[in-house]
């Protein structure tokens, strides 16, 4: 019986067994008389209320003494054996494969869970939670995967645990992971900072580049409730859009949530901490390297993009910046890579709370790839980025004097060491 159909039955029960009691009391004290209620004799009348009443207080203890009222149904069989084989006594591929991590960050993962996130973890009424260990499974099944592989009845019966549980195990692992997002996704110390605009000098001629940032989007497998028209991106179709920063190992420095598909990629720019606060995110003429969609300025710089660029000068400015700034690229394809959900979001958006949780999940992911770094894991194979339309944003004034003394130094080391596109 559905929750909502129990409540309205139990609500019914409790005012027939009211009303039952009531009129058998009123006819005790002479309020009533017996013949009013049935025209038939006052015993059999006092009889019928008698017998309404046991049966209404009988099925009221019934209802409250079982979760369903028709016993006799199909059981569902669930059994935990594929978990178990897979997790002690399958190959370190095989495990790869259904968790889309190693066994040594898989543990590196519970630590984490373990030490910061206890209290989550910890049931507080009720019976008891499913293992660490199975809830942690279940969560990277869900996220490591999409399409119908990682939707909640197939984790479930591939598991062996109930809907109910899959659902729990997920909310309570993404939320605990989310949480300590703020140790692991931060933005690089000044030493680190300095070091990575040493190698872009000494490796590519970009003296003071410390990252490259790009786009993501999150798309979703179903349409939003409310206000759908706000995530109809330019790829015509649902989603999130984000914003991502990376350094030349491929870990991601910075996130940006919590705009939509239709807001275009300078908007979701334009909120990113080191955006409205360079100052405090950058040192010594740092900079990063964005593609032609970002909003340049002095501390993002990208490629000449037509009519700018005319000359040979140009075109090799922008090889030379394109062989850097394809890391972020690479992140962004081995982030997808691992985590498989954020292909394709199976998550209903219609409050404030879901479109909360869907930030949380991609939060989890990041998370999850900066610890697989950390670990030492083995990258998947990126897929083959798209391509970015041209951005129709003019750079600023003091963005283009920028972007012609950095190109002016690539351009004098291309010379220096020889490395020229081959076509120009």
């Amino acid at each position: 019986m559905a929750r909502r159909t129990r409540k309205a039955v139990l609500s019914a029960l409790h005012k027939g067994l009211i009303v039952f009691s009531v009129l058998l009391a009123a006819m005790e004290v002479g309020a009533i008389d017996k013949g009013d209620l049935i025209p038939v004799e006052g015993r059999l009348s006092k009889l019928c209320l008698h017998l309404c009443c046991g049966l209404s207080l009988q099925a009221l203890n019934k209802m409250h003494t079982q979760r369903y009222l028709q016993r006799e149904r199909d059981g569902v069989p669930k059994t935990v054996a594929w978990f178990k084989w897979v997790f002690y006594s399958a190959s370190e591929k095989q495990f790869r494969t259904a968790f889309r991590v190693n066994r040594s960050t898989f543990q590196a993962l519970k630590s984490v869970l373990l030490v910061r996130a206890r209290p989550a973890l910890c049931r507080r009424r009720g019976g008891s939670q499913l293992s660490l260990d199975l809830q942690l499974a279940v969560t990277l099944a869900r996220v490591g995967h999409y399409g119908k592989t990682c939707s909640v009845d197939a984790v479930a019966d591939l598991f062996g645990v109930s809907v109910g549980g899959v659902i729990k195990s997920t909310r309570r692992v993404v939320k605990a992971l989310a949480g300590v997002a703020p140790q692991h996704i931060r933005w690089q110390k000044t030493q680190r900072r300095a070091d990575l605009s040493m190698y872009a000098a000494e490796k590519f001629g970009f003296d003071g580049c410390i990252g490259a940032t790009d786009g993501i989007t999150f798309p979703l497998a179903y349409q939003p409730a409310l206000q759908s028209w706000a995530y109809y991106d330019r790829k015509q179709r649902y989603s999130l859009n984000g914003l991502i920063t990376c350094v030349r190992d491929c870990c991601i420095t910075n996130v940006v949530l919590g705009c939509t598909g239709a807001a275009p990629d300078t908007y979701v720019q334009s909120t990113a901490a080191w955006y409205r606060r360079p100052n405090v995110y950058f040192t010594n003429r740092q900079y990063l390297l964005g593609d032609k969609g970002r909003l340049y300025s002095r501390h993002v710089i990208g490629s000449f993009k037509e009519p700018e660029c005319t000359c040979a000068e140009h075109r090799n400015n922008n090889y030379q910046l394109a062989r850097l700034r394809v890391k972020s690229e690479d992140a962004i394809g081995i982030l997808k890579g691992r985590s498989g959900s954020l292909k394709e979001l199976r998550l209903t958006l219609a409050t404030d709370r879901q479109f909360s949780f869907a930030s949380t999940w991609i939060t989890t992911c990041t998370v999850l790839h900066k610890i697989c770094v950390d670990e030492g894991d083995d990258f998947p194979i990126p897929p083959v980025p798209e391509p970015f339309p041209a951005s129709a944003v003019e750079p600023f004034v003091e963005a283009r004097l920028r972007r012609q003394q950095i190109s002016a130094k690539v351009c004098a080391f291309i010379r220096e060491k020889k490395v020229y596109r081959e076509k120009v």
